[in-house]
């Protein structure tokens, strides 16, 4: 039930709001689960809900706060055997971006590839030379992360080099 899924989460007792529009195909037989098949395309605007498990990790290894609302965010998924692929998602807030795609199991477990790139006025400054340059060069990086564990409780992961594709 919807119930069990938000306790699952671990969004049970978290504050989300924002406005959330789909288009969807889908067939099958909600009692038999893995007869159910599903395509579409989520579209998000004023979204907050940076407290959902994963964007909390996030958030905890840049060692940043609360980065206010995704200003906008799309997402194209399916879903086929018990498991939402998510094929293409894009988050969009004034601080930085995120993309990624993966699938998560209805039984909440994770396997996804996350990146994200910090608008160039977000990150830390220091007048330290050396300091200065490295977060300089950061700005404009990409971060990527392998997104394992469970909704509830997620294993973030650096993949080192995104930008070098690894065959992964």
């Amino acid at each position: 039930s919807i119930k069990d899924y938000i306790q699952d989460s671990g969004l049970d007792d978290k504050n989300v709001t924002g406005t959330a529009g789909a288009k969807m195909e889908f067939t099958g037989n909600f009692t038999e689960r893995r007869s159910f098949t599903c395509s579409g395309t989520l579209n998000m605007k004023s979204g907050h809900f940076w407290k959902m498990p994963i964007f909390m990790e996030l958030l905890g290894i840049f060692k940043i706060g609360d980065p206010a609302s995704f200003d906008s965010g799309t997402a194209k998924f399916r879903v086929e055997n018990e498991i939402i692929y998510i094929d293409n998602l894009a988050l969009l807030s004034n601080n930085l971006g995120i993309t990624g795609n993966g699938r998560v199991s209805f039984e909440g477990t994770l396997d996804l590839l996350i990146n994200i790139k910090f608008a160039q006025n977000f990150l830390p400054q220091t007048s330290i030379g050396v300091i200065f340059e490295v977060w300089s060069a950061m700005e404009k990086s990409l971060y990527a992360f392998e997104v394992t564990g469970t909704f509830k409780k997620p294993v973030l992961s650096v993949k080192p080099f995104p930008l070098i594709d690894d065959d992964k």
